[in-house]
């Protein structure tokens, strides 16, 4: 069932390749050819090209998904994932800006000032040149011990956050690392209205492309506290079960019955180095050493 649900099994193959990334799994982009490779598996005959033209459409974007890492997503997901992601964005970063002797209104300074010169799509650097001298202040020594040399990455990020500017790829391709900022032009539905529900719908979305899953493989994933997703599986009433070798897990509805129904994985199939399933057998090996992906 894990085999099929990661779309690696021969009925469960989509042919377009944000159906496909929706229905099996968000993909993470390390700027290599890791996100054509993940993709290619389940989408055979998928060019890069196509792949590229579905970010660029709007269909999929890059953006910080669970644990803040930048995963390739469908477009459903991305308030969702911004709103959940701001708060505790904004603890941690005021953590870290008084330990540079700066506050958060700064980097609000900052980002206002950055939407003054995005007329058009901008690097980073770009950016930064393009804002009047002195505007971008240093956080000097006590900002290098802290890892914070300026506010413009952080207001980046807020902006991000806030939905007033996303990324786009810089020169068209998902393999770099660079992106371009613009103001942001492309309609998602709105963010669902409170952190517990946008959470729900994050972890249904996991619990679809991943099959059975253990509570800590959950949390693993999703960069939540085992305590904080008890609650959540039950209100999307997750069924708990027993997986042979792994122990108790969670399920949704129904997928009791299609893993007593699922055939048995079989050739092989070339996965990205951060691939999903790749990641799955890695956590099932730490709890039972005999298992492996065949």
């Amino acid at each position: 069932m894990w085999w099929e649900r990661q779309g690696l099994g021969d009925d469960a193959r989509a042919e377009d390749v944000a159906r496909a990334i929706a229905a099996t799994g968000w993909l993470r982009t390390l700027a290599g050819a890791d996100v054509y490779i993940a993709a290619r598996a389940r989408c055979p005959g998928m060019t890069r090209a196509e792949l590229d033209a579905s970010v660029a459409r709007g269909d999929l974007r890059v953006l910080p998904a669970v644990r803040c890492c930048i995963y390739l997503v469908p477009t459903r997901f991305v308030a969702d994932l911004l709103a959940l992601n701001a708060g505790p964005w904004r603890k941690q970063t005021e953590k870290e800006l008084a330990k540079a002797n700066a506050k958060l209104a700064t980097v609000e300074t900052t980002a206002d000032a950055v939407m003054s010169v995005l007329a058009a799509p901008m690097t980073t650097d770009a950016i930064r040149k393009a804002l009047p001298a002195g505007s971008i202040p240093s956080f000097g020594e006590a900002g290098k011990k802290a890892g914070l040399s300026s506010p413009l990455p952080l207001a980046l990020r807020l902006l991000e956050f806030d939905g007033r500017i996303e990324r786009t790829l810089e020169g068209g391709r998902l393999d770099t690392d660079r992106y371009l900022w613009r103001t942001a032009q492309w309609t998602v539905p709105a963010a669902a209205p409170d952190d517990a529900t946008r959470l729900a719908n994050v972890v249904t979305a996991f619990l679809d492309f991943a099959g059975p899953s253990t509570l800590e493989h959950i949390a693993s994933w999703s960069g939540r506290p085992q305590r904080d997703l008890k609650p959540i599986l039950e209100t999307i009433r997750a069924e708990p079960v027993t997986i042979e070798g792994v122990g108790d897990a969670f399920a949704q509805r129904g997928d009791i019955d299609c893993a007593h129904e699922a055939l048995l994985p079989l050739g092989i199939r070339l996965l990205a180095f951060e691939d999903s399933a790749e990641a799955r057998a890695a956590f099932l090996e730490k709890r039972d050493p005999t298992w492996r992906w065949r």
